[in-house]
């Protein structure tokens, strides 16, 4: 799976992000993934299951906060709307430095 993720196409990397996550793998690649496919596929059940694995990795781990935290000092307004929308469904806490 983990080299799925790093050298495959599109559906393939989306399969296996979706498998590592499930199995609680959290780690820059896997969460990645999750956030691209949730800010750039149209499909509302990506979408969906993006936000269900995010919400779960975030249980154990900040990194899907940061990294979702970084969307917002992005230029595309969108992916600002959307992190903002996310954030609140992620478990734990927002850490300000």
């Amino acid at each position: 799976m983990r080299k799925t993720l790093e050298e495959e196409q599109s559906a393939d990397r989306w399969t296996a992000a979706q498998c590592l996550a499930y199995y609680g793998e959290c780690d820059s690649e896997v969460v990645s993934e999750l956030i691209y496919q949730l800010l750039n596929a149209e499909d509302a059940i990506r979408h969906e299951q993006s936000t269900k694995l995010l919400a779960r990795l975030s249980e154990n781990s900040t990194l899907v906060h940061s990294m979702l935290a970084e969307q917002l000092n992005g230029s595309s307004w969108r992916h600002r709307v959307m992190s903002c929308k996310i954030i609140p469904k992620l478990h734990g806490h927002i850490n300000r430095v």
